[in-house]
């Protein structure tokens, strides 16, 4: 279970402030959600012992490491400010959903505010 918030915290941390560069602010926003969802189900998709193994992976949580940094710089380049963009995801954030306990628990932090405040 340690792992596991492990992998939500780093989650966190990387999509905090998430943006990326569409045509606009909001559907950078739709895209770092569609980000957070798919981690999400493959957490979903997953026993504790692969999520144990996947946490450990690098390549897993390196691709989203990468796709986020990708929205933020995209969000940079659109002259989309933290602020906005936190406040874009938060309203967002509502339309997650989880079918496990280990994805609900992700799900949960991020509607608890956890995840999208500006640093």
């Amino acid at each position: 279970m340690r792992r596991v918030v492990i992998a939500v915290g780093l989650c966190a941390a990387v999509l905090a402030g998430c943006s990326g560069a569409s045509e606009s602010c909001g559907d950078i926003a739709d895209e770092g959600i569609d980000l957070i969802q798919e981690f999400v189900d493959e957490v979903d998709a997953m026993d504790a012992d692969a999520i144990a193994d996947a946490i450990s992976d690098s390549e897993f949580l390196g691709d989203l490491e990468a796709r986020a940094n990708s929205l933020d710089e995209r969000a940079a380049a659109a002259g989309c400010s933290e602020d906005e963009m936190a406040g874009l995801l938060d309203d967002r954030s509502g339309d997650l959903s989880a079918g496990t306990e280990f994805g609900q628990i992700i799900v949960d932090l991020i509607l608890d505010d956890a995840f999208f405040t500006p640093e």
